[in-house]
């Protein structure tokens, strides 16, 4: 089963890839923030990736990297495997565990039909390298009706917020649902998220911006609030602030809107980073546009959000940071614990 799975030309690219992100994730962290460097006592990086098996699926893989560039596991270790795939991990850091979370393809039937999707599962990690969890944890399993893809997880101190896509069987019926856990214990927290936007019962979950089904979301948390950024071509990308544990969602802001953008602009800007310092945010997105020979130049433009996630440059354009060719950006701050790209995801440990 390969639905909705990533697609590369070999497995071998696609793990020299996660292998150079080791050092490019570790020279991002150094010069993020000052004071980084990690004493030899203190706990390391894990670098999180998607590595192909079989030509055919997708296992979830980590490895330990402490912040001098070292890695400690040379050839990683599993986090995932299964019959089908494991793919789009997310991870960080809370309660002395690292948290991984994933979607993974459950049933041996045609997808997109009952019993035959996707779920969001997660497992923690000691600082060691070894799974403090004998089985997955299950964080949002509604195969009857509805896939559950693209997490993305923030941190605080003891708990995480995973926010992931819910997506109906029949199309038109997704939103960007929210589950908080206790990373301590492992325990997901609040309801089983609804399969569709429209159940009648009363929803905890973002909707769907109208006319197309949101890509994958970023999602950070500051000291007090937690920040998610959903994006389309109806309606640019529109940020939202809620409580930390995902609840009371409000819209504070929409940025790059799409009747704003020149005609250059070949598509709306996808967001592919946010991270906090613990009081504001920071937001990272490809920003398409068509040159004069046809070809399509791929910016970094970013966006500062105040602690009221609202934004403080011009909410139509950001800023641009790297003009020529860039794609897949990724953070990392003094305060935020995770830093992203497309090939995998690293996480940094309090104090590192």
């Amino acid at each position: 089963m390969t639905q909705q799975g990533p697609t590369i030309k070999s497995w071998q690219f696609r793990k020299l890839r996660g292998l150079l992100s080791v050092a490019l994730f570790a020279l991002v962290c150094a010069l993020a923030g000052a004071g980084l460097t990690a004493e030899p006592t203190q706990k390391p990086f894990v670098i999180e990736h998607y590595a192909l098996r079989n030509g055919r699926d997708w296992d979830v893989y980590a490895a330990r990297v402490t912040a001098q560039g070292k890695v400690l596991d040379a050839n990683g270790f599993v986090v995932a495997a299964g019959q089908h795939n494991q793919c789009r991990p997310d991870v960080g850091f809370a309660a002395g565990f690292y948290l991984v979370v994933w979607q993974e393809f459950v049933g041996d039937g045609t997808p997109n039909t009952p019993g035959n999707a996707y779920v969001v599962r997660g497992n923690r990690i000691s600082s060691n390298g070894k799974p403090a969890d004998d089985q997955p944890i299950e964080i949002a399993r509604i195969e009857k009706e509805s896939h559950a893809l693209n997490p993305v997880l923030a941190c605080q101190e003891s708990t995480a917020l995973v926010g992931f896509t819910v997506r109906a069987f029949a199309s038109g019926n997704d939103y960007f649902a929210r589950r908080p856990i206790d990373v301590a214990s492992g325990r997901v927290l609040g309801p089983t998220p609804e399969p569709s936007r429209n159940s009648a019962k009363p929803p905890i979950h973002l909707p769907a911006s109208e006319g197309e089904a949101p890509r994958r979301g970023v999602l950070a948390i500051n000291k007090a609030d937690a920040v998610t950024v959903l994006h389309d071509k109806v309606h640019g990308a529109q940020v939202w602030k809620m409580a930390a544990d995902g609840k009371d969602p409000q819209l504070v802001a929409r940025l790059a809107a799409p009747n704003k953008q020149s005609r250059t602009d070949t598509s709306y800007p996808v967001c592919r980073a946010l991270a906090s310092d613990g009081n504001t945010f920071l937001l990272l997105a490809e920003w398409p546009q068509l040159r004069q020979d046809g070809r399509v130049r791929m910016q970094v433009r970013g966006w500062r959000l105040g602690p009221d996630a609202k934004p403080q440059d011009d909410a139509d354009t950001g800023f641009i940071l790297a003009a020529d060719e860039r794609r897949d950006p990724t953070l990392a701050s003094r305060g935020c614990r995770t830093a992203r790209n497309l090939s995998g995801s690293l996480v940094r440990t309090p104090g590192s």
